[in-house]
């Protein structure tokens, strides 16, 4: 292994040194940090989700329409 190639994995190494110290001093597993990423991730996209229906009935005009004939 080259010197440069010894630098970078080390430079690697320290980059990823805080997220797994995080993760090592935590009571959690990985699984159980998947699971939670995954509902957040779910929750998001429920959410987006909602607002695209909001806005696209919006502009369709339909029971969310803004104006007088409601």
């Amino acid at each position: 292994m080259s010197n440069e190639s010894k630098v970078q994995a080390m430079i690697e190494t320290a980059k990823a040194a805080p997220a797994v110290a995080g993760a090592a001093a935590s009571s959690l597993t990985l699984n159980e940090w998947v699971a939670i990423a995954t509902g957040i991730y779910i929750a998001l996209q429920a959410l987006y989700l909602l607002r695209k229906w909001w806005r696209e009935e919006r502009k369709a005009g339909g029971w969310l329409e803004d104006g007088e004939g409601v």
